[in-house]
């Protein structure tokens, strides 16, 4: 995991020694909204093989129950209310999920759509919903609406898929992951958001015995919460973290601290934690090597101590960063 941009997909990649597998991120917006664990597979008439599992009903329910929330929030929030960055970012987050799941929009009554992905329409939709004598119940429609979208998505991942290149493996897996429909009739939306993994199968050495090797949806630095929150509800399978930033990150912010020690929380016993620094334009890693070894010994002292892992949160505001790291 880390941050989007700062060369995760790139450590992946070296790892698989797959340079067509693993896909890269934009500067700003992760590449995927899922998490991917990779395996090993060796077939004489395949390279690799692809398998989408999907959270439970009860799980997808939740996760819909919490975007409406939020998306009433957002929409209709009073007029001069005070802005809230924290309000239009689960906004934006919950019309992406919602503009997955209905791409065209949802049926209300006499020929009129909710449409998730304008923010003026919706409100136009839910204003003239709340106005009409027909008033229907949103959240229990978005809920109905929801199931059936998920049973599509259920019946069509049924199946593993068995291919011979890259470019037919991300044909059939992109709707799953964050892409457009491949139009495939079972699929008429991005079922993305009923997607708890993605598993690929190929002949990577790293994996031979018995290795897997995830790559989560959310840098550190993602504004996404359902990326965040997949993300550290996905560490705790995990044996080894491996975070990757930039040097320049590393020196300047408190973010790795406090991230590293959230991650410290939630992780099985004997969890392993690697940071892996990745060179940047401001800062390059033989300038800072010095201080980096220094307060290396910090973190690890930090780490041991569970039992006031708590204190510890509190007091990573106020200190240096500080990690154990190697530079590629």
């Amino acid at each position: 995991m880390g941050d989007i941009g700062h060369g995760k997909s790139n450590l992946i990649t070296a790892l698989l020694d797959d340079k067509d597998v693993v896909k890269e991120a934009s500067s700003s917006e992760s590449v995927t909204r899922v998490v991917f664990e990779y395996e090993y597979y060796a077939d004489d008439d395949f390279r690799y093989s692809a398998t989408v599992r999907l959270f439970p009903w009860s799980r997808v329910k939740e996760t819909i129950t919490y975007c409406f929330r939020h998306l009433m929030n957002g929409v209709t929030r009073p007029e001069g209310a005070n802005e809230s960055v924290e309000v239009d970012q689960k906004l934006s987050t919950t019309q992406e999920l919602f503009a997955a799941l209905f791409p065209a929009g949802c049926p209300l009554y006499d020929g009129q759509v909710l449409q998730f992905q304008d923010k003026s329409c919706l409100m136009d939709g839910i204003r003239q919903n709340d106005k009409s004598p027909s008033r229907r119940d949103l959240y229990a429609d978005v809920l109905a609406w929801a199931l059936e979208q998920y049973e599509k998505a259920e019946h069509a991942a049924m199946t593993s898929v068995n291919v011979r290149t890259c470019n037919e493996l991300w044909e059939k897996i992109v709707p799953f992951t964050y892409g457009k429909g491949n139009g495939n009739s079972l699929i008429d939306h991005n079922p993305w958001p009923f997607v708890e993994l993605v598993r690929i199968g190929g002949p990577f050495p790293i994996t031979k015995h018995n290795t897997r090797i995830a790559d989560t949806p959310a840098g550190l630095n993602d504004i996404n919460q359902l990326n965040r929150d997949r993300t550290e509800q996905y560490l705790p399978r995990c044996p080894v973290t491996i975070i990757v930033n930039q040097t320049d990150r590393i020196l300047s912010s408190i973010g790795i601290r406090r991230h590293l020690l959230n991650v410290k929380t939630r992780a099985r016993p004997n969890h392993k934690m690697l940071l892996v620094t990745t060179r940047s334009e401001t800062a390059e890693f033989n300038d800072h090597a010095g201080q980096l070894s220094s307060e290396s010994e910090e973190m690890n002292f930090l780490l041991d101590e569970e039992e006031d892992i708590a204190v510890e949160l509190d007091r990573a505001e106020s200190s240096s960063e500080s990690a154990l790291m190697s530079e590629i």
